[in-house]
């Protein structure tokens, strides 16, 4: 996916021609994938900030109400 229609925030400017792959909490699948990217991170030194916040959005997924399967 490189369209970054309906996107507010992004932390860094991405160019256009970069691939990127976006998660919702309402994807039931999304908190595992983004906890199992902590994990790794953690493993190959990501400053613990990042990692933190990874896993604090995972969690926040996880409370997500309404979750379901990706269309």
């Amino acid at each position: 996916m490189t369209a970054k229609e309906g996107i507010t925030y992004l932390a860094t400017k991405v160019p256009d021609e970069e691939p990127i792959f976006i998660l919702r909490a309402r994807d039931i699948t999304a908190a595992h994938a983004v906890m199992h990217w902590a994990e790794r991170a953690e493993r190959n030194n990501v400053p613990e900030e990042k990692v933190c916040g990874a896993i604090k959005t995972a969690y926040e997924m996880k409370k997500w109400p309404a979750q379901r399967m990706p269309d």
